[in-house]
C-alpha cells in the first residue's frame, strides 16, 4: 500500500514531528510505504523566513520549501497562505 495525498497540519513544529512520527509508526504496522522524495515541509505565518532544523518521517528526512502542488493547486510560502495560478493556463 502507498500513501498518496496525505497532508498534514500543524501549529508547530514539535507537534507536526509528533505528528510524522505516529505516521510512520502507523505505517510499518500497516505495511504503508512512504516515498521520502515527495514529501516536503512547508510553512505560513509569521515566522515563515525562519530557519527551522529538518524534520524527519522515520528514516527519511524531509526539507522545507518555499512552494508546493497539492491537488493541482500551486501554494507559496509567506506570512499568510498564498495561491499561484499563474502556471496554470486559460482555456
Amino acid at each position: 500500500m502507498y500513501a498518496d495525498d496525505l497532508l498534514l497540519l500543524s501549529a508547530s513544529v514539535s507537534g507536526l514531528q509528533s505528528m510524522f512520527n505516529i505516521c510512520y509508526l502507523c505505517g510499518l504496522n500497516n505495511s504503508i510505504v512512504f516515498n521520502y522524495a515527495k514529501y516536503v515541509c512547508f510553512k505560513i505565518g509569521l515566522n515563515w523566513h525562519r530557519q527551522i532544523s529538518q524534520k524527519r518521517l522515520g528514516t527519511g528526512k524531509l526539507e522545507w520549501v518555499t512552494g508546493v502542488k497539492y491537488l493541482g493547486i500551486m501554494f507559496n510560502s509567506g506570512r499568510t497562505l498564498k495561491v499561484d495560478t499563474s502556471y496554470i493556463r486559460s482555456m
